[in-house]
């Protein structure tokens, strides 16, 4: 198995200009004149920089979640669109050691396509990338009350990716 680093030499047919699931093919003729050819999947992700969060942190208050993407050649993405769905995941009590991130635990919608934000939180552009203002309210607030404890939140983006998880903050 042979891996690609570094830039994309010229001529290839790999594309990394767009997000999302992609295929590549590899030519190749020998001495004796056959020919073969192998086609690949691959898949263009955003780079993410996600803002440690703020912890602990009020419950109630609110708690803003910031980062920024960028495609695969390097370039910032300022599409409001990128953002399909964000969760609170309630990891459970604050232990004695502090809170850690995790996926598992109690899901919370907090933003999704097309509905927007939950509660009094709030979706931004800003210079330096995205801005949700998490209100953390919607912890204590129907359909599903967790209160206190640790949290992390997901980002689901349209690059098809996993979801990226915030590090956790703990809410008191």
């Amino acid at each position: 198995m042979a891996t690609c680093a570094g830039p994309v030499p010229s001529g290839s047919n790999v594309d990394t200009s767009t997000v999302g699931p992609k295929a590549f093919t590899v030519t190749a003729t020998d001495v004796a004149g056959n020919v073969a050819s192998k086609t690949n999947d691959y898949s263009v992700t955003y780079s993410i920089t996600i803002t440690p969060l703020k912890t602990p942190a009020n419950l109630g208050s609110a708690v803003p979640i910031d980062w920024q993407l960028r495609d695969g050649p390097g370039n910032i993405i300022t599409s409001l669109s990128t953002l399909l769905k964000m969760e609170s995941v309630f990891n459970g009590a604050a232990p004695p050691g502090g809170c850690v991130s995790s996926a598992t635990g109690t899901k919370e919608v907090l933003f999704n396509l097309p509905s927007g934000a939950t509660g009094g939180s709030t979706f931004r552009l800003v210079s330096n990338g995205y801005k949700f203002n998490w209100d953390t309210t919607t912890a204590t607030t129907l359909p599903l009350l967790t209160g206190a404890g640790c949290y992390t939140v997901l980002i689901y983006l349209d690059d098809q990716s996993a979801p990226r998880m915030t590090t956790a903050v703990q809410l008191r």
